[in-house]
């Protein structure tokens, strides 16, 4: 609104402060202000400056200076018509030193402010703007037209001096033309509006059916969710809250299975809880992400001949593995899947570990997830982390696969293997939980340490002891069979292999405190294996014989050791009086492979058949002298051999013990036992990769012009004669 418009302002100008002291507290500051201060008054000089003002003039005394003294008039004087004088003195320098146009501005600024303020405004604050003063005018104009409809809402913005001046609801407003509305408007007017009520009520329905189809599919997932995770938590798995994950979506805190194992290496505990997420239907499904998204299982092939001949893998789930979102999947199916794969890990791992001290054994990686492990010169196993997926299906990868690999002849040994390496890393988790739980000495340390343990060296010594037992039991059969052969109906031999079973530990593990009959059993596995063969070479007789011509039978122990070298060692057993001991004492440190033993039972075979043969002539001889004493020529011949024994010369062995000789009448045809390995069949059993020392043996009894062999290997060129009928016509 316009200046003239309004009440009549006050023209009178801003007050001006007073500049005399308020109190006695503010003159004693002015004059402590002062230089000197108090010091500098005195008696004499206020009676002077007393009488200065009340004549009017300002005189010099008190030794102060003019100008000092002056000052100090000036400040004391707190009269009015002083402060008056000068407040126009400052006023009119003010005056003098602004300029016109600038002094016009501040003049109308101020009366603006006034006009709406009806106040000074503090001298501290600069003054308001002309867009502000109309904003507030307007504003006080509104409140005051809408304070008489509504006064507690205008009482709000209306300022205090306008409603001290007018008043509240002092305005009003009427309308002077009513608005052109028919009755045909407003009917229309009103169905338009029916009209979006109506519509926006179709979209609330559908809204709300779009909310309800929604959560009636969120119960639905939800659900099939729960379901799946109760399925878990009855199977037996431990279902607990993921730390720090989310578990179905909009949940706070995500739930997970714990399927790994307790006493496992660090690095695989932490991977042994995985989350059980939602899928977009609600089906449960678990998050492998810490295991590298694929299962993996361990695969035992075994080799011969740069075939396969043995293969063990474990029978996995074949839904092409890794659509976990798939409705059919089985959540407890893809637990113990996980539980495999984590295992399975674990397990490659501690082989890798242990494999780089046993390159003497030729074991070896033959790539990242292959390790191999040589059984002798022609066959070898290997052991591979596959995916699960082509775990089963590797066969088509590899050419030289046969097309079924379950109808293998090796595949009960290559599963034997992988049993024995689960078992053995079960064992190992079995005996780190006895380690934690059970209280040790103090002085004893509880740390483990990187611990390796022992899976590959077990399997390595079986392997050794089944090759063992079987070249030993070779060699011993090959010898029986020569002898049998060559007429020795009562040679033989017994294998005797002790195989504990759970049931023969299951009586010392119920005692307190005892390992369960299946830990004992592992524990069985750990240790030294031993097989036995009973050897009967020669028929028992006469016991009593110095020359160890008597029943030869002994026992052939083979053991294997798995520390501190994996090795075979063979032991010959007799009793104290054998004659064995008689012929050829068995070496008591044992034999430390298959061939020095072979050279054992060669010699000790010759010396057997040399003493039982001669013993047989004797006795023969002795025979024909009681029987024959009425032939003249048979009593001659009786008559000799009395003289030759009187005389100690008859029949005798040779130094070596393998020739029968006549000790007087060297002439006569003598005989010399030589039992060997043949040399044909030793070249190839070596060049198929068998060991040398159980190819077949020969016994060959000779003269000086001619010679009978027998053979176990190759009856065409065996002697058609009997042994003892060669001896009987060679010596009569």
């Amino acid at each position: 609104m316009a200046t003239g418009d309004g009440p009549p302002l006050s023209m009178r100008p801003f007050p001006v402060a007073d500049k005399s002291p308020k109190s006695l507290a503010d003159f004693i500051a002015r004059v402590n202000a002062l230089p000197g201060g108090f010091r500098s008054v005195t008696e004499t000089s206020l009676e002077e400056e007393l009488g200065a003002r009340r004549d009017g003039t300002i005189t010099t005394t008190g030794g102060r200076g003019g100008e000092e003294d002056a000052a100090q008039d000036d400040d004391v004087d707190m009269s009015d018509d002083a402060n008056a004088d000068d407040d126009e003195e400052d006023d009119d320098e003010d005056t003098a030193a602004k300029d016109p146009m600038t002094a016009r501005m501040e003049v109308l600024r101020n009366i603006e402010i006034a006009e709406k303020t009806n106040m000074s405004p503090p001298s501290s604050l600069p003054p308001p703007s002309i867009a502000s003063n109309t904003a507030m005018l307007t504003l006080d104009s509104l409140s005051l037209l809408l304070s008489k409809h509504n006064p507690t809402q205008a009482s709000l913005t209306l300022s205090q001096q306008l409603r001290e001046l007018v008043g509240i609801g002092t305005m009003g407003a009427d309308r002077l033309d009513d608005a052109n509305t028919t009755p045909a408007k407003t009917r229309d007017c009103e169905a338009v509006a029916a009209g979006w009520t109506l519509m926006e009520i179709s979209r609330t329905r559908d809204a709300a059916e779009d909310a309800a189809a929604f959560l009636g599919a969120e119960m639905a997932a939800e659900g099939r969710y729960w379901e799946g995770v109760m399925g878990v938590r009855q199977a037996g798995w431990s279902v607990c809250r993921v730390p720090g994950g989310s578990g179905t979506g909009d949940a706070s805190t995500g739930l997970g299975v714990r399927f790994g194992f307790s006493e496992a290496a660090p690095e695989f505990q932490r991977n042994g809880l995985a989350p059980i997420r939602r899928g977009d239907d609600g089906v449960p499904w678990l998050d492998m992400g810490r295991l590298g998204g694929t299962p993996e299982r361990l695969v035992v092939t075994y080799e011969r001949g740069g075939k396969v001949v043995g293969r063990a893998a474990s029978q996995e789930l074949r839904d092409d593995d890794g659509d976990d979102n798939e409705a059919g999947g089985d959540l407890q199916a893809r637990v113990l899947g996980a539980r495999n794969t984590i295992f399975a890990q674990e397990l490659w791992h501690e082989l890798t570990r242990e494999a780089r001290s046993l390159a003497a054994y030729d074991v070896h990686p033959d790539d990242e997830k292959r390790l191999v492990c040589a059984v002798d010169a022609d066959a070898r196993i290997i052991v591979e982390l596959l995916p699960a997926s082509s775990s089963s299906s590797s066969a088509a990868a590899q050419p030289h696969l046969n097309d079924h690999d379950e109808n293998l002849p090796e595949n009960t040994t290559a599963e034997a293997i992988s049993l024995a390496l689960h078992i053995l890393l079960t064992y190992a988790h079995r005996c780190n939980e006895l380690l934690r739980i059970r209280p040790l000495p103090p002085h004893v340390p509880r740390t483990r340490g990187q611990h390796v343990h022992t899976l590959l060296r077990p399997i390595i010594a079986r392997l050794l002891y089944a090759r063992s037992a079987r070249s030993a039991t070779q060699l011993v059969g090959n010898l029986v069979q020569t002898l049998r052969r060559a007429g020795v109906t009562g040679s033989s031999f017994t294998l005797c292999t002790p195989q504990p079973t759970v049931a023969d530990f299951a009586a010392a593990a119920a005692g307190p405190n005892q390992p369960s009959a299946a830990v004992s059993l592992v524990r069985h596995m750990l240790q030294p294996t031993d097989f036995a063969l009973d050897v009967a070479l020669l028929p028992g007789g006469d016991d009593d014989d110095d020359d160890g011509g008597g029943d030869v039978s002994f026992t052939v122990r083979g053991r294997t050791y798995l520390v501190p070298v994996t090795a075979t060692y063979y032991h010959v057993l007799a009793p104290a009086g054998a004659a064995v001991h008689a012929l050829c004492a068995p070496y008591p440190d044992g034999y430390p492979d298959l061939a020095a033993l072979a050279d054992y039972l060669c010699v000790v075979a010759a010396r057997a058949l040399a003493a039982h043969y001669l013993r047989r002539r004797r006795a023969a001889a002795a025979g024909a002298g009681g029987a024959g004493a009425g032939d003249s020529a048979a009593a001659a011949a009786v008559q000799e051999e009395e003289e030759d024994k009187d005389k100690g010369q008859t029949w005798v062995l040779g130094a070596l013990g393998t020739r029968i000789r006549h000790a007087r009448d060297h002439d006569r045809p003598q005989l010399e036992f030589v039992v060997e390995r043949d040399a044909a069949a030793a070249a190839a059993a070596e060049e198929e990769g068998e060991d040398g020392g159980a190819a077949a043996l020969r016994l060959t009894v000779s003269t000086d012009r001619q010679s009978w062999t027998w053979s176990a290997s190759n009856s065409e060129n065996s002697a058609k004669e009997t042994l003892e009928a060669v001896i009987d016509k060679v010596l009569q």
